[in-house]
């Protein structure tokens, strides 16, 4: 029998990293520019968390723009919104504001609120010597379930007429204050888990109980699930426009000539519109979603590799667009069944005779796997079975009686690179 030298890889699969979409994770964004239609405001994070616009007007955001930003009066004008999102024990405000007058002495201008109207809610405001004459400038606060509250605040009278990047978050553990993408100011006073109430609605320029009207503009509002890193609040101070759309198509996977169907694992951010192509003749069971089901066609069973692509058209002016693309590797099909790295991890690894070898990877799914061998260094085929399926990610094989020694991983006559250690 011919030998297999294991000490010569060559790589078939590339290795997949998980996408880090950070500044992307938002559950609500309003860039106002080309995201407004009549009187709603269109929010593209993909949660479909939409605005209802009372009395407001558009005007120039911080480029000078025209109908980029929008203008409130301190009146009237206000941002309703539902929230059926917005009630998790950390999150961040984040937006550009301009600020036409400070509010009188004593009082405050409430630029986002969400809560109920008796009096529970979070909510950032600019302040003028509000409440006993203890808070100026920026102030972020909420309460909690005993009815007390927390804020941060940055006792600074805020600027007029001038637009400033206003970042506001808290946890069950302290609550911050960025200004202009820099960390500014922190409390860790009375800070509980957040509470929203019952049946919380959400307000961006006025309080949700419709007090306290916001004079001034703002531009790229953003509210988040989490607590923001330095570096993303840094990317959100100097982005400028609407980021393009964020896609990932998921991870490559294998088939045989026995798959019916693959669940693809894409995911894809700040898109207007999302399509799935294939090089092969298989079909999606609907080409305009993040994670359609591929159906293969007998082209693609017979083909060593299809190649599946994710596009996505972004909010921006020019409608760019960003594709991604992911691989069907039929390992059975290629020439010289080469050795590849599935980015697997094996476990125990050294393994106890006897024992149970559970095989991961986080590049490819594993459920659809028919066959695996362990493979002496004589290139003699000392275990081969249908594995155990746990998951899509996870599989596992059974030793028992394998002797003491060192054995390749093959899976589907596809060798890994993978070195076996039984003691």
């Amino acid at each position: 029998m011919k030998k297999i030298y294991i000490t010569l890889l060559m790589v078939l699969v590339s290795l997949v990293s998980e996408a880090q979409y950070g500044i992307y994770e938002m559950i609500l964004y309003y860039p106002i520019e080309n995201a407004v239609s009549g009187d709603t405001v269109i929010d593209i994070s993909g949660h479909n968390n939409f605005g209802i616009m009372h009395n407001v007007e558009l005007t120039t955001d911080r480029f000078g723009n025209k109908n980029s930003a929008i203008s409130f009066n301190g009146i009237d004008s206000y941002i309703s919104m539902s929230c059926p999102d917005f009630s998790q024990p950390e999150y961040c405000y984040s937006l550009w504001a301009k600020i036409y007058t400070n509010p009188p002495y004593g009082e405050s201008d409430v630029l986002i609120s969400i809560g109920t109207d008796y009096g529970i809610d979070h909510f950032l405001m600019n302040t003028n010597h509000y409440s006993l004459n203890d808070h100026v400038g920026w102030l972020g606060g909420g309460y909690h379930a005993d009815q007390t509250h927390a804020i941060v605040r940055t006792q600074i009278p805020s600027i007029e007429n001038e637009w400033v990047l206003v970042t506001y978050f808290r946890d069950s553990e302290m609550l911050k204050i960025y200004i202009n993408g820099d960390y500014f100011v922190v409390s860790e006073e009375n800070v509980q888990t957040p509470y929203f109430g019952d049946d919380f609605v959400g307000n961006i320029g006025r309080r949700v109980n419709g007090t306290q009207y916001y004079l001034g503009a703002m531009d790229d509002i953003r509210i988040y699930e989490k607590m923001l890193d330095t570096s993303d609040i840094m990317d959100i101070y100097l982005q400028e426009g609407i980021p393009v759309p964020l896609v990932d198509a998921g991870n490559n996977q294998i088939i045989s000539s026995s798959t019916s169907e693959i669940q693809i694992t894409g995911s894809a951010r700040l898109f207007k519109s999302l399509s799935w192509k294939t090089t092969g003749d298989g079909t999606f069971s609907d080409t305009t979603v993040e994670a359609p089901i591929y159906f293969p066609g007998i082209n693609d069973m017979n083909s060593s590799e299809t190649i599946l692509t994710m596009n996505c058209t972004g909010y921006s002016e020019n409608d760019e667009s960003i594709s991604d693309t992911i691989k069907l590797i039929n390992p059975t099909l290629v020439p010289d069944q080469l050795l590849f790295n599935a980015n697997l991890s094996v476990f125990p690894n050294p393994l106890t005779r006897d024992k149970s070898l559970t095989i991961e990877s986080k590049s490819i799914t594993l459920s659809t796997i028919q066959e695996v061998k362990l493979i002496n260094i004589f290139g003699q085929t000392v275990i081969e079975q249908i594995p155990m399926i746990s998951n899509e990610n996870t599989i596992s094989i059974s030793c028992i009686s394998v002797k003491p020694g060192i054995y390749c991983l093959v899976i589907d006559s596809f060798m890994t690179n993978k070195k076996i250690i039984i003691n």
